[in-house]
């Protein structure tokens, strides 16, 4: 019996292992397939308790890491409460059928699609292509078009879908969309796009003064007024969303999915603030009879970069106001993996128990790891041995922590890539294919799931495994290269020889004297040849030094009052440097207090010269100056312009020096020591620029003094 009989559906079917939020052709599949983990059913039963039961919470907040199932569970959410009817299934009562050790969930799953509802769901940043993310507005207009494009409006131009709204409103939209393409000939909803131009000003106009009366050239203008008269806001788009939701039947709900939410606001405090009142003032002007439901990566600063303590207070009063949270866990993925790729036949199950009978001390000694660093649990008995057969236990928890490790590392192509194209599921059904005709004693050794990701790995740390493919005679030790890059930034793994020979075991029987053997050999010619380098008793796979230290300088912590220290140190000590004013009148010299973005440096003094840097929060309100010095003429305000990298570059600055004084010690090989010399010579002139670039910002600075 080979491996592909061994699984209950076909290991070669096609599995969509990567869930996009515009896909809708694949939607009674992903029902019928999802799987409804423990932990699933575990954390949604407080949403479907509140949903049937509304109590001022309308937010729903799905966390997880990369490849958890976010987007899946948010996904099947959305058809589940709008209950649609495909080839006869109804998708609320098809899920709640997956229920089956839970009687209230199952109950409360099917009272929620008694709510008549809409969803409208959407990846926010492809949706976010019609505005620029910087802008104070731009998730505002991301709603403004998912709702437009709901109700068949051209959401791209809101003006345009206004117009719409408009003539809908007064009862005639139909008439005019068939008005039109009599007149033009062209249908309406591709003569919308051009807009602006004189032919479809022209036939507006003139359709609409044949439907409404009046002169044509009344109309003509019509939507450029629009675009320049209306104005968004929160609380005319939730008035909206609430005047629509007055149409539809009684306990009608309009609900908004939105995928990867968290990526998207989290480095924009305006953008954060703004998801939040959305969430408020739609709470309180439908009801509850609008929710949000958003997905998020659990480790936020990990995804984003650097993220301020403000900004982290702001994302944490954020999630404060979506009350229902779903965080997603590793456990969630081994069991979608179990049930969906690797669940077996009745025959199957009976050759792996007679395997699991008499190999089971055999296993436990082969798959065991040395003491030291993070110990991975071996099979949990005969039951768990044939859930994830060929694949060894350790394999699910090491994989996602390798894979978190690669990407804090920026290690996969795209913006924010953990896996590329692949979840877990889809690797995992990678490495199955490869060993199928393998018979009952293979198993998959850990190095075979680099393949699975190498499509979506950066090609310049590859190039290590690429050079190693063309030069090498020994396929074997290009194996266990793989499995040492695979490792090679989860630290909490010791890569001694016993743990990397057994993350090489691919077969029960093996000849474990000459397996380590190989391992060894391998290991001296990847040394010999500094694919790797050994430090101790373990061995590391070789990169670009530089550039592993370019992300460590990157993920050091700094914080605002290091950035405030460093201005003043510029600013005053070294551009400035005066203490007092001269008055010219008296020859009397006065002394004054330092302030730096409302932060006072030493003693407070009568006069105050203060310094507004591009990092205060209120910057670019000029309005807010004035009004601070409004009738206090003891005090100057310098508003320096904005700069794109003036911020930037004095955060790699204390960032660079923090991690050099951290990290230079005489044990540093010779390499790193020179690296970091190289850093520190950089820096040194990175210092000299800031402070001419600030004498010059110093130079075109805005005045403020007694409202002026």
């Amino acid at each position: 019996m080979i491996l592909k009989d061994f699984f209950s559906n076909d290991i070669n079917r096609s599995i969509e292992t990567v869930i996009k939020a515009d896909d809708q052709e694949h939607i009674l599949d992903e029902v019928v397939e999802y799987v409804v983990t423990n932990e699933v059913a575990q954390k949604t039963r407080d949403f479907f308790s509140a949903y049937n039961d509304y109590h001022g919470a309308n937010g729903v907040w799905i966390s997880g890491f990369f490849g958890s199932g976010k987007s899946h569970l948010l996904k099947i959410l959305s058809y589940v409460l709008e209950n649609k009817e495909y080839d006869g299934y109804k998708l609320g009562e098809l899920f709640a059928d997956k229920i089956k050790d839970d009687a209230i969930l199952k109950a409360d799953i099917i009272n929620s699609t008694r709510f008549p509802s809409e969803s409208i769901l959407f990846n926010i940043d492809q949706q976010a292509q019609i505005t620029n993310k910087q802008e104070e507005d731009a998730l505002l207009k991301v709603f403004y078009k998912v709702f437009y494009d709901q109700l068949g409006y051209f959401g791209s131009q809101r003006h345009v879908a206004e117009f719409e709204r408009w003539v809908d409103n007064e009862g005639h939209y139909k008439k005019f969309q068939e008005k039109y393409e009599k007149e033009t000939g062209e249908f309406w909803s591709n003569a919308r796009r051009k807009y602006f131009s004189p032919t479809v000003k022209k036939a507006i106009g003139l359709v609409l003064s044949k439907i409404m009366g009046g002169n044509p050239d009344d109309y003509t203008d019509i939507i450029e007024t629009l675009r320049k008269d209306s104005t968004i806001s929160i609380d005319d788009f939730c008035d909206k969303i609430n005047d629509y939701i007055k149409t539809k039947p009684k306990g009608f709900r309009l609900n908004f999915f939105v995928d990867e939410v968290g990526q998207f606001i989290s480095d924009n405090t305006k953008l954060m603030l703004n998801l939040q009142t959305i969430a408020e003032t739609l709470a309180t002007k439908t009801k509850g009879s609008s929710w949000i439901f958003v997905t998020s990566q659990e480790d936020m600063e990990r995804v984003v970069g650097d993220m301020s303590k403000s900004q982290q207070n702001d994302f944490s009063k954020i999630q404060a106001r979506f009350k229902l949270k779903i965080p997603l866990s590793s456990a969630n993925v081994d069991e979608v993996i179990e049930k969906r790729l690797l669940d077996k036949t009745p025959a199957a199950k009976d050759v792996l128990k007679s395997v699991w009978k008499n190999e089971q001390s055999t296993m436990e000694t082969l798959l065991a790891f040395s003491e030291g660093g993070v110990q991975f649990k071996n099979f949990q008995g005969e039951t768990d041995f044939i859930k994830k057969y060929p694949f060894v236990s350790y394999q699910f928890d090491l994989f996602q922590q390798c894979i978190k490790a690669l990407s804090n590392h920026n290690a996969f192509q795209g913006k924010h890539a953990s896996v590329g194209e692949r979840s877990m599921l889809g690797v995992f059904q990678f490495v199955a294919q490869r060993i199928e005709n393998k018979d009952h004693n293979a198993i998959v050794s850990f190095e075979m799931l680099f393949e699975g990701l190498r499509s979506t790995i950066r090609g310049e740390l590859q190039s290590a495994i690429i050079l190693a493919e063309r030069q090498l005679d020994s396929e074997f030790a290009i194996r266990v290269l793989k499995a040492l890059f695979m490792v090679k930034y989860y630290s909490n793994f010791k890569t001694t020889t016993r743990n990397i020979s057994t993350l090489m075991i691919d077969d029960i029987h093996v000849d474990i004297k000459a397996h380590d053997r190989n391992v060894v050999e391998a290991l001296n010619l990847l040394e010999n040849q500094t694919y790797v380098q050994r430090n101790g008793d373990l061995y590391e796979f070789l990169t670009d030094d530089e550039k592993d230290i370019e992300q460590e300088i990157k993920a050091t912590d700094i914080d605002d009052s290091q950035v405030t220290a460093i201005f003043k140190e510029i600013i005053f000590d070294e551009i400035i440097r005066d203490t007092k004013i001269r008055n010219l009148d008296n020859k009397q010299d006065y002394e004054f207090t330092s302030k730096i973005d409302g932060s006072i440096l030493g003693r407070e003094k009568e006069l105050v010269v203060e310094v507004i840097t591009p990092n205060f929060k209120d910057h670019d309100r000029e309005d807010f100056f004035k009004s601070q010095t409004m009738g206090y003429n003891t005090l100057l305000m310098m508003v320096l312009p904005n700069d794109d990298h003036l911020l930037q570059d004095i955060r790699l600055y204390l960032k660079t020096d923090k991690y050099i004084r951290q990290n230079q010690t005489t044990s540093n090989k010779d390499n790193v020591k020179r690296l970091l010399f190289d850093k520190g010579q950089q820096n040194t002139l990175r210092r000299g620029s800031l402070s001419v670039l600030l004498g010059r910002m110093l130079g075109a600075a805005d005045v403020y003094m007694n409202g002026m």
